[in-house]
């Protein structure tokens, strides 16, 4: 992932946190174990939806318009290609939401959370890039690059693969099913840390 790209998806998480409507971690310590569920979940709901609009809403509109202008994909083909898009935007929305809900479970800061949010996206990408490509380390170790996992992942769900190179990067060249395996398990891990996060918070009242 570029550098410009992390920190504008960084600033744009940082401005979903900052909602009034969704900050859980300013009142976290007033919640039951019950509340916290219901605000976490409400907090996850909100800026999922928010994402899924970002990663699939684009895609949906140009596939709406071509099809209006008479030069869109085929009746046949729509269905498929919507799901695509669906699966796409959904998986991709959510690892968004599960990076910045761990973060901001760690922190009440909005400028720090979104520095850690820009260094969770880039940092592993670089380490584990040249680990691979330096030390001989397996393609596998890709998986621990969260945007690269999550953008690979796009890829093999519309079924584009880049021709394996020495410069492709070395997620391109692990299995379609670790992809899957490794994009849930950051959205599970995301999801896990700002759970237990959150709900030490509640017991410290």
């Amino acid at each position: 992932m570029r550098l410009s790209s992390a920190i504008r998806v960084g600033g744009i998480l940082e401005k979903l946190l900052a909602l009034p409507d969704v900050t859980v971690a300013t009142r976290i310590d007033d919640l039951s174990t019950a509340q916290v569920i219901v605000a976490t979940a409400a907090k996850w709901a909100t800026v999922a939806t928010v994402m899924l609009a970002m990663t699939a809403g684009p895609q949906l509109f140009l596939v709406g318009a071509y099809g209006i202008e008479g030069s869109g994909p085929s009746a046949t083909g729509s269905p498929l290609l919507l799901l695509k898009i669906l699966i796409t935007g959904v998986g991709v929305a959510l690892f968004y939401t599960a990076v910045a809900m761990a973060v901001s479970s760690l922190t009440t800061r909005r400028a720090v959370a979104a520095v850690a949010i820009v260094l969770v996206l880039i940092v592993p990408s670089i380490a584990v890039n040249v680990a691979v490509d330096s030390s001989g380390a397996p393609d596998e170790l890709a998986l621990l690059a969260p945007p690269e996992t999550a953008s690979e992942f796009a890829w093999r769900v519309f079924g584009d693969t880049r021709a394996e190179s020495s410069q492709d990067p070395p997620i391109t060249r692990v299995s379609s099913g670790l992809i899957v395996v490794g994009l849930a398990s950051w959205i599970v891990l995301g999801g896990a840390v700002s759970w237990v996060s959150y709900r030490r918070q509640s017991r410290r009242r």
